[in-house]
């Protein structure tokens, strides 16, 4: 819960920053404002896509479903929920969704 709150707290802190009320003077300060602001956006979506994986545990915690690989239906190991409180798949599935995309 102090985790999404946290992020709750710095995604809103991070919206105010992308917008910008003043129009830059040269094409260097436009470059570095446009940086910066796709470097906000990609961390504000990985910021609420966390944020999304906090609220699903949260969930799985209410329904009892929390600990279990979400494929395989095995215990996820208290040192990869300590590590990743969020974990929905154990370490073996976790590295076969990711060996998926490469």
């Amino acid at each position: 819960m102090a985790q999404k709150q946290e992020l709750v707290t710095r995604i809103a802190k991070r919206l105010d920053s992308v917008v910008s009320a003043r129009e830059p003077d040269d094409d260097v300060a436009v470059a570095i404002e446009n940086y910066t602001h796709d470097l906000t956006a990609a961390s504000l979506e990985r910021e609420r896509s966390m944020l999304t994986a906090i609220e699903a545990a949260l969930t799985r915690i209410t329904v009892g479903e929390y600990g279990a690989c979400k494929v395989c239906d095995v215990a996820i190991p208290r040192a990869r929920l300590e590590a990743v409180p969020w974990a929905h798949l154990c370490v073996n599935c976790a590295e076969r969704s990711t060996s998926q995309y490469s």
